[in-house]
């Protein structure tokens, strides 16, 4: 009260201008440390092989018999022929493994998602459907997607 209050207000100039510039060297601190995150990839198990083709996996374990019958069809093939799913409009939307389900092919995986929340519920598994939208700051603490 009463008192000169130039050098308080000086400090005050002085402590606004230091904080708009840690303000920056915290941008670019954050900056350089989500670049640094996107270059780590998966952590895997020192025994699995690394590759850039899924054709050189390693099979590590099979169920049933290969079915060797002349003429037999593959599912995206039979997807095709029964009309469920237009692979090729999928395929220029998301890249080569998309697709659109289409009529019975919805309702299959319809059926699909229920058999497998029934087969889960009978077993006492909580349910639980995740928000279909997430905060980028949530994202980065369980993926690097962000």
């Amino acid at each position: 009260a009463g008192e000169d209050a130039t050098k308080l207000i000086a400090d005050s100039e002085e402590t606004k201008k230091k904080i708009a510039e840690k303000e920056v060297e915290a941008k670019e601190t954050l900056s350089l440390l989500n670049t640094k995150l996107e270059t780590i990839g998966n952590l895997i198990h020192d025994s699995v092989r690394v590759d850039n083709d899924e054709a050189n996996n390693e099979v590590i374990r099979t169920w049933g018999e290969k079915r060797v019958e002349p003429k037999l069809k593959n599912h995206v093939d039979l997807v095709d022929l029964l009309g469920i799913a237009d692979l090729k409009k999928g395929a220029d939307v998301a890249g080569g493994r998309g697709y659109y389900l289409i009529g019975d092919g919805v309702r299959l995986n319809q059926a699909l998602i229920n058999f497998g929340l029934e087969f889960l519920e009978k077993r006492e598994y909580t349910l639980l459907q995740t928000p279909f939208f997430m905060r980028k700051d949530m994202m980065s603490k369980c993926a690097q997607l962000a």
